[in-house]
């Protein structure tokens, strides 16, 4: 274990690290309000998202 751990101070370590989480949102779709898919046009028209919990749920909580 010693030789490990010398050989990758010596060397060094490169790491990619990818941390992700859940935000609990999804694409609206034209349907969700009340719209035909045909009369959008992707290219003028970005619906946004919609919450799938309520907000609080997902809300960051204080210190401690």
């Amino acid at each position: 274990m010693n030789t490990l751990f010398n050989v990758l101070t010596r060397e060094g370590v490169l790491l990619k690290v990818s941390v992700t989480f859940w935000r609990g949102c999804k694409k609206l779709k034209p349907e969700d309000i009340g719209l035909k898919a045909a009369d959008l046009s992707d290219r003028l028209i970005s619906l946004g998202h919609k919450r799938l919990l309520p907000k609080d749920a997902t809300a960051v909580c204080g210190p401690g």
